[in-house]
């Protein structure tokens, strides 16, 4: 089935080519880079929350500490006046 398939997309985009379309057909696919970019902040964000979660109870000093530098790599600057 996938060698069908990869046949019908090489056609295609063979087809688009001849017709002189590829510029408008490019724009029109999705952009996987974007969404794998989104896919791998959601699962980083995933991972930091649950980590988070796990040392906020600070059962000891050394939990504590991570805690911070935890929290430390995801706080947002301060901003100066004026920026």
């Amino acid at each position: 089935m996938c060698g069908g398939i990869a046949h019908v997309v090489t056609m295609i985009a063979a087809l688009s080519v001849q017709l002189g379309i590829t510029e408008h057909v490019h724009t029109a696919l999705p952009e996987t880079t974007v969404t794998r970019e989104a896919e791998t902040n959601a699962e980083i964000v995933a991972l930091l929350k649950a980590g988070l979660g796990e040392l906020k109870h600070c059962r000891n000093k050394e939990q504590y500490t991570q805690f911070l530098v935890g929290l430390g790599l995801v706080i947002p600057l301060r901003m100066e006046a004026g920026d």
